[in-house]
């Protein structure tokens, strides 16, 4: 059975929802058309520097932005005043980007929208993150997942977080490294980034496992019940009476 990090995360949520149309809405935060082309010339232009020895620079990522913004707003007849106003605000958000040192020469990017899987039982457990590196100046040589998808979380959140315990576990190589986790928050009612992260350690992923393992289970056996503990009301389970 193929099961994604996002299944696991949903199920352990809520098993009643996992299935439903708007479970990972209600989960997993989404982003706005204009977050999302935030996110494409960020994405764009780290793969441009791909196994590069090269920083990646608001500039560069401006550049992107360009390609992807203003043919956007054609499209969609979005006012030429408000798409400048966006641009500008964009331009902001690039230059914190690049303020952090997983933008520099030494924190090298070795792949854009890479899945990785983990073989347990007879499932297999997949995650994919936007951005993946590796530090160079790092002897452990920790491999960096960044996403940028997700808004609204806190360290803690990450360390926390379902998902994104799921992706560290698919990731991590069976060696004695840890993988940092970065998530960059590309709230556009905010004027700067938010940039959160957690380590997972090797001595984590066992328990990691157990929580997969005990997701998978239910998965695969299609286990359904209301998590009353942490319902939320998301009115999608009709056995919730408002």
């Amino acid at each position: 059975m193929f099961i994604k990090s996002s299944d696991i995360a949903c199920f352990l949520y809520c098993p009643f929802i996992r299935t439903k149309p708007k479970a990972k809405e209600i989960v997993l935060s989404s982003l706005t058309p204009y977050e999302e082309k935030l996110r494409e010339a960020i994405k764009q232009t780290e793969r441009n520097c791909l196994f590069k020895n090269s920083e990646v620079t608001s500039q560069k990522i401006i550049r992107s932005w360009d390609k992807i913004w203003w043919p956007y707003t054609t499209e969609k007849e979005i006012d030429f005043k408000l798409a400048k106003t966006l641009s500008t605000k964009a331009c902001y958000k690039f230059a914190d980007y690049c303020k952090y040192e997983i933008s520099d020469f030494a924190h090298s990017t070795v792949g854009i929208n890479i899945q990785s899987t983990k073989q347990i039982g007879t499932s297999t457990i997949a995650s994919e993150v936007d951005i993946v590196k590796v530090n160079l100046l790092d002897k452990k040589k920790n491999i960096i997942l960044i996403d940028l998808g997700r808004k609204g979380l806190s360290s803690r959140d990450v360390a926390l977080d379902i998902d994104i315990k799921t992706k560290a576990y698919c990731f991590y190589q069976n060696k004695e490294e840890n993988v940092i986790y970065i998530n960059i928050d590309l709230n556009e009612n905010k004027q700067k980034l938010n940039v959160t992260s957690a380590i997972f350690r090797p001595s984590d992923m066992d328990d990691i496992r157990k929580m997969i393992t005990f997701a998978k289970i239910g998965i695969e056996n299609n286990v359904e019940y209301m998590n009353r503990w942490n319902c939320k009301e998301c009115g999608l389970c009709p056995r919730f009476k408002f």
